[in-house]
């Protein structure tokens, strides 16, 4: 008989290895015009593809899981952050934001230096989705308080519902999990979770991608 579970679980694997992908071959097929947010989407796609395979690797996922979702989730904060420090944060205080970030990657990495790439991962995730969840608000407030734009059109805006939507899932999930006594902490069902919000979260990209301004014809 079919196992019907783990069919469900093969394909979400699946859809979740390949939705960043998406975003990507959007910005390709609608030639979206050079935008510095719009690159750093590309990269941040690509990344996240490049980390969902190498952790399907068997032998990688063995040996170097906590090293490569380590080296992953930190090259994923910084991109984010200053993706939302260049879009949504004022001038004056993007230096210091950036020092912010430069400082907490630092710390992040003396710990792992010392303690291992395993070291408090829990801990570590739920800063880091903390960070990007406040960002993702403060880049949705300000654009909510500017009365000249359609939200719908701010590839922002899509940007930082799906940070909301992913980073959002996982706090809320690990909350409930921790403090809720006697709650299932089975770790399949978790993982099931987060592929369909990593989904969802590539979906809010392919709209940002989809919205985004196309590059003008020269010959016209």
């Amino acid at each position: 008989m079919v196992n019907t579970g783990s069919e469900i679980f093969a394909i979400l694997s699946i859809l979740a290895t390949i939705a960043p992908l998406l975003p990507v071959l959007i910005l390709f097929m609608r030639h979206a015009a050079p935008n510095p947010l719009l690159n750093l989407l590309r990269i941040i796609c690509i990344l996240a593809f490049v980390q969902y395979l190498a952790v399907s690797i068997p032998g990688l996922r063995t040996l170097y899981q906590p090293f490569v979702s380590a080296i992953f989730r930190l090259a994923e904060l910084s991109l984010l952050y200053y993706l939302f420090v260049q879009a949504a944060i004022p001038k004056r205080l993007r230096e210091v934001m950036i020092m912010l970030l430069v400082s907490f990657v630092s710390v992040i990495i003396t710990v792992y230096a010392f303690k291992g790439a395993d070291a408090f991962p829990s801990a570590v995730t739920a800063i880091q989705s903390s960070v990007l969840v406040l960002l993702a608000l403060i880049a949705l407030i300000r654009l909510i308080s500017n009365s000249r734009i359609i939200l719908f059109r701010q590839p922002i805006f899509w940007i930082a519902g799906g940070v909301l939507c992913y980073f959002g899932t996982f706090l809320f999930i690990e909350g409930i999990t921790r403090v809720r006594i006697g709650l299932s902490q089975d770790v399949n069902e978790k993982l099931i979770v987060f592929w369909l919000a990593g989904i969802c979260r590539f979906i809010f990209f392919s709209i940002a991608a989809y919205v985004a301004p196309r590059k003008m014809n020269i010959e016209n």
